[in-house]
């Protein structure tokens, strides 16, 4: 495993992975702001954090990790890497224990109660919730994409008040369903690779019933072909993201098509040899190919 070394404000060294690296400078957490815990348990490192001396430290490293591996905690002893939204507004004299996320997430300055049961009612957890803290969505879109945040809260509130929304600024609370493309992007699916003979092109893309899919390809004549047929497919947990991730390494062969009678540019089309195709399916999805 790859490591960074950080200065601490006490100027002692601090060790972290490549990974909580990039987890903090995500969340504009510089060595400032991080605590070194030397390995202690969580409620030690609590305690500690908890203290007068060290009340303006928002991160703990170096303690004992979660579940999940990780070893960077709040002031709460909670892994701040599973759940982020943690690492905003923590009350110094809540009680010591793993919080129940989305009950803390209801508490003023975070979320409303109305954004909280929306929440909940969705099934977005706290995973998915990257708190942009009035960032334009300039700055937040690009981060939620690249990191698979559903939801931004604490920005610009919508006419009727509500500040949570999509990673293209779309109010989530009014617009709900500007969610399902955001949640294919995380969900289990077949990511393809079909091809029209006639145009030479290959098609990128994901879905849960293929049939049905290159019925409609065919029907809509996606492209401006009919004779799309499923060349390759390999299953993946995050769909959406694998098929992103062959995309843009077949984006060199991206191609423009016709679609509804119009032509535009669009990132699903590419013209290029087929190996490089199926090679590009199974490095994005990291799993084989049927051929």
């Amino acid at each position: 495993m790859s490591h960074r070394r950080w200065m601490s404000p006490t100027e002692s060294l601090l060790v972290i992975t490549v990974e909580e690296e990039a987890f903090l400078t995500t969340h504009g957490i510089d060595q400032h702001d991080v605590y070194d815990a030397g390995g202690g348990s969580a409620i030690d490192c609590s305690r500690k954090m908890r203290s007068p001396v060290n009340m303006r430290y928002r991160v703990a490293i170096n303690v004992e990790p979660c579940s999940a591996g990780h070893a960077m905690r709040d002031r709460l002893g909670a892994c701040v890497m599973c759940n982020p939204i943690l690492l905003y507004d923590q009350p110094p004299d809540a009680e010591l224990e793993e919080p129940l996320v989305l009950d803390r997430l209801a508490t003023p300055g975070i979320l409303t109660d109305e954004e909280a049961e929306f929440m909940r009612h969705h099934g977005i957890g706290s995973e998915k919730l990257y708190y942009a803290r009035g960032r334009p969505r300039r700055i937040y879109g690009p981060i939620m994409k690249a990191n698979g945040y559903i939801a931004a809260t604490q920005v610009t509130r919508c006419h009727r008040g509500h500040a949570l929304r999509d990673r293209k600024g779309t109010c989530l609370v009014c617009f709900p369903a500007s969610m399902k493309f955001l949640e294919r992007h995380s969900s289990a699916g077949w990511v393809y690779v079909a091809y029209s003979r006639a145009g030479r092109i290959y098609k990128v893309g994901t879905s849960n019933d293929l049939d049905d899919r290159l019925e409609q390809l065919n029907i809509h004549q996606y492209g401006g072909h009919g004779d799309w047929r499923i060349v390759d497919k390999c299953w993946s947990d995050e769909a959406g993201r694998a098929e992103h991730r062959v995309q843009t390494l077949l984006a060199e062969h991206g191609v423009e098509g016709d679609y509804g009678g119009r032509p535009e540019y669009c990132r699903e089309l590419f013209r290029c040899n087929r190996k490089v195709a199926l090679a590009a399916l199974r490095a994005g999805t990291g799993g084989k190919t049927a051929t």
